[in-house]
């Protein structure tokens, strides 16, 4: 009996875990949302808007305050992230926001964010997904030799974290529901939000892939693995489509228009985004020749 009792603990301690992480990861996505839609003067999707802070903080504070406390939740979510590849081995996303999900929605704020700082910032979030936590360690420990000292860790946690003082009230509930057992790992996220930024997620990355194509950045299997994942990943979420700065329908007609215009390839790659992006679906699945 004493064993079955240890091994429901740990099963608890490893939902509180996994509920504290997932609320860290959020509160990072939190800031990073905010601080780059409010930066190119966007209105902001309000995926995590949950995870504001108090006194709705993502609207209120100065992007000079947010980009601070974005730094500081990127080595909260180091150490998260780190914490849990180490005493579990691998790291629970939610089931609502997978891995694919944090990609995605990382490099699309990296694409849209101008401040270079910032995108430092999302490509160090990358690499802790990829677990790759000392090319984030050394970036912080450079970075801070090249200038003044900042504020204390301490008063910058309590400054700009409010929501790091109701840690013990989170693992709570979390630990109330793994006794009740009705715990799930989701996060509390506008899932509406979410498709739109999915969608465009997508058509960034497409874009993208052409352009490099015609380059000769990636080879003819790279592209038509991007195409073919646009148009899964965009027939689940062309009712949320909306453009992302930077195009419309006609600028996205002359890009693509320009880009066939280098080679036969690139040409057929292009004919089926133009085709997908009009909801012509059953076009661009023949030409993909998709089984």
């Amino acid at each position: 009996m004493q064993n079955i009792t240890y091994v429901n603990k740990q099963k608890e301690e490893q939902i509180v875990d996994q509920y504290l992480c997932g609320d860290t990861a959020s509160r990072v996505f939190a800031t990073l949302e905010y601080y780059t839609y409010r930066s190119i003067n966007q209105k902001v999707p309000g995926i995590f808007a949950k995870y504001n802070g108090k006194n709705n903080s993502g609207m209120t504070k100065t992007l000079v305050q947010l980009k601070r406390q974005l730094k500081t939740h990127v080595l909260s979510f180091l150490a998260s992230h780190q914490d849990m590849i180490n005493n579990y081995g691998s790291y629970p996303y939610p089931n609502n926001f997978k891995e694919k999900d944090a990609r995605n929605f990382i490099l699309t704020c990296e694409k849209l964010v101008k401040d270079p700082d910032v995108k430092m910032y999302c490509k160090n979030l990358i690499s802790i997904i990829n677990k790759d936590y000392q090319t984030v360690i050394d970036y912080y420990m450079n970075s801070q030799k090249q200038k003044k000292p900042e504020m204390d860790p301490n008063q910058q946690i309590k400054r700009f974290m409010p929501a790091v003082g109701m840690s013990y009230e989170l693992e709570q509930q979390a630990a109330n529901m793994a006794q009740q057992g009705r715990y799930e790992h989701r996060i509390d996220i506008d899932e509406k939000a979410k498709k739109k930024l999915d969608a465009q997620a997508s058509f960034l990355n497409v874009m993208d892939s052409l352009r490099h194509y015609s380059k000769a950045l990636l080879t003819k299997a790279d592209i038509e693995k991007a195409t073919i994942d646009f148009y899964n990943d965009f027939i689940q979420n062309y009712g949320s489509f909306e453009y992302p700065i930077g195009y419309d329908e006609t600028t996205t007609k002359v890009i693509l228009h320009q880009l066939s215009s280098k080679n036969k390839n690139l040409e057929f790659y292009c004919l089926v985004v133009n085709y997908i992006l009009l909801g012509k679906f059953n076009e661009a699945y023949n030409m993909l020749n998709i089984y």
